[in-house]
This record gives C-alpha cells, structure tokens and sequence, in this order.
C-alpha cells in the first residue's frame, strides 16, 4: 500500500530480495518487483559503474565526477526499501541525479532514502529524476541534498508522491517542467536552501513551468530558505490545501506568478514566516 503501513509485495507477484549494487542493476528489468534489504546502497560500487551495464535497460552516464545511473525504457518497476533511513541509496557524484528514469510507465518507489553521499554546496545533482515517464508512485521516502532538486520531473503525466520527506536540497523541492496530474500529499519539505548562508538562499520550494493539474494537500513546509516559495510559469491549474507552512524565509516574495492560476485555500496554514512580499 502507499500509505502509512509496511510495504507489502504486489498481489499475485514475488519480490526478488536485493543485497547489492550489482543484484540491483542486473535485476531491473519490466515487471520486476525488487525489495532492497537493509544497508547502504553506494552506486559507485557497482562493478560496472562506468562501463556497459549488461542490462538493455540500465546504462551509466558520464557526470565529470563520476557516473549516474539511468533506467530506462520499461513498464511496471518496483524498487522497495526496507523503510525509510534503513535502506540508503546514495551517489558518490556530486553532479549526478541518484536515481534516474526515462521513457518509462508504472514506476513505484517506496521505503527507501536517497542522496549524495557528499554534502557539497556546488552539488548540482537532484536526488530522483523522471523525463518522459507516466504512472508514478512514490511514497515513504527520504530525499536529502546536497541533491540540488529533491524531484526533477520533466514531461511526465500522473505522479503521486505521499508520506515522504525532501530536505537539505540546495536550490528547489521540487522542480517541475510539462507535466500533468501531479499529487504532492503528506509530505514533509523542509530546510531547503540552507546548505551554505543567508546571502545564497535556495530557488523555490515548488519551480513549476507549463504544468496542469497539480494538487499539493496535507503537507508541511517549514524552515526553507528561498528566494521564492512557489514559482510558476504558464500553469493553469496549480491547488494548495490543507498545509502546514511554518518559519519559511522567502528572500524576494512568497510566489512569482506569470500566467498561471494558483489557487492557495484558505484551509492552509501560514505562521511565522517570512515573505519580502506576496509577489
């Protein structure tokens, strides 16, 4: 289920239990259903890291410090942890995404945390990251910087995240280009830009352009340091309710808007922030 029980295998399907890097990449493939013991994940430990995977649906791709890994092209994929903070999957590269996924359908992430195991202020790698994707779920997860992104999605249609945690990043939460039917619900999003001072805040907490459908309910979003909260461009539909935003410092204004409709309902919560501005 995604939400706040144990994840249980899907009906009908038998996780393959994970203990390595190397059982992880050569196990990803359309359908499977993997559950990753307990323990650090370090991708760069991979024996092929760097080299041709041996699996038509993985590859490494060159970031200058290192390499990322990238899944790609399949439907139906399940990556479980064992909960969240007892199963860590981290990057060495500072410049890499951690988990990387493209042109691909039915992706469900659940119990796992992620990051870089570099705590860089120039780290401009995001932790997750989907191009091209649709039916996402990802629910009880960690996400930490020094990732500069906790999500990147591009031109991905219909994602769910829920019960899950984005923190530490060094520029955005969230960072959201063509996508449609997003649901952001009882997450937790806080001490975004705080890696490095007051005079480098981060970006934004939601950086969202020409996006539909986006619902953010039930969530708290507390002590982040950001030049703006929300930032939207060319959004037509773009909802908050029932959320909690508490201690936020939004260095030039709460929100920058340009044709979008951004509707803030008045059952959120705003207490002791503070904003240069609405606008």
């Amino acid at each position: 289920g995604w939400g706040g029980a144990e994840p249980e295998p899907t009906e009908g399907r038998t996780a393959k239990v994970i203990h390595t890097v190397d059982e992880l990449v050569a196990a990803i493939e359309p359908g499977a259903e993997l559950q990753l013991a307990e323990g650090l994940f370090d991708l760069s430990t991979a024996a092929t890291y760097g080299q041709r995977s041996g699996n038509p649906y993985v590859r490494w791709e060159d970031r200058y410090d290192g390499y990322q890994l990238i899944i790609h092209d399949l439907d139906d994929l399940t990556i479980r942890g064992s909960g969240r903070g007892a199963t860590n999957i981290q990057a060495q590269s500072v410049n890499a995404n951690v988990l990387a996924f493209e042109d691909s359908t039915g992706i469900r992430l659940e119990g796992f945390t992620a990051g870089h195991a570099v705590q860089a202020e120039a780290c401009s790698g995001s932790v997750i990251s989907f191009v091209r994707c649709e039916a996402v779920e990802m629910s009880q997860l960690g996400l930490y910087g020094c990732g500069a992104v906790g999500v990147q999605a591009d031109r991905v249609t219909g994602m769910r995240i829920s019960d899950s945690e984005i923190y530490d990043c060094s520029s955005t939460g969230m960072n959201l280009y063509r996508c449609q039917d997003i649901s952001i619900s009882a997450c937790s999003i806080y001490d975004i830009g705080k890696m490095v001072d007051s005079y480098n805040p981060g970006y934004a907490v939601f950086c969202l352009g020409e996006c539909d459908g986006i619902d953010v309910s039930d969530c708290t979003i507390r002590d982040n340091l950001v030049s703006y909260l929300l930032l939207a461009t060319n959004c037509p539909s773009f909802t908050l309710t029932e959320n909690r935003m508490t201690q936020n410092t939004a260095i030039t204004a709460m929100m920058y808007l340009y044709e979008s409709n951004v509707v803030i309902a008045s059952s959120n919560v705003l207490e002791d922030n503070q904003f240069n501005g609405w606008y």
